[in-house]
């Protein structure tokens, strides 16, 4: 048995939707590397850094807040961490399944 893969292009409306998303995940991207949670810095950062990198960012963040000591930043950056997990998430439901699964994930979160 053979597998192929088939590309498809995104529809005018998809890559509307799907640039809106990465200029928001880009920005929250930022936000995290001007906070210095990651070691990238250089634009555009949503090609260098994957959900994997957040994830990992996440047990950071996490381990932080149990600690003691100053926890500066660290609320704001786990927060736009999770946003930005949500983000990626997104941009898969938007190449993978279509806007009409991004609707209703977006109507359920």
């Amino acid at each position: 048995m053979s597998i192929y893969k088939i590309g498809v292009n995104l529809t005018t409306l998809m890559a509307e939707v799907y640039g809106g998303i990465i200029t928001v995940l880009e920005e929250r991207l930022l936000y995290l590397a001007q906070l210095n949670f990651l070691s990238e810095k250089s634009r555009p950062l949503h090609n260098k850094i994957i959900r994997k990198d957040l994830l990992r960012l996440n047990k950071e963040l996490v381990s932080l807040i149990q600690q003691r000591g100053d926890k500066t930043g660290v609320y704001s950056a786990l927060s736009i961490n999770a946003q930005g997990l949500i983000l990626y998430h997104m941009i898969e439901l938007v190449e993978q399944q279509g806007l009409d699964v991004l609707l209703i994930y977006l109507e359920k979160v």
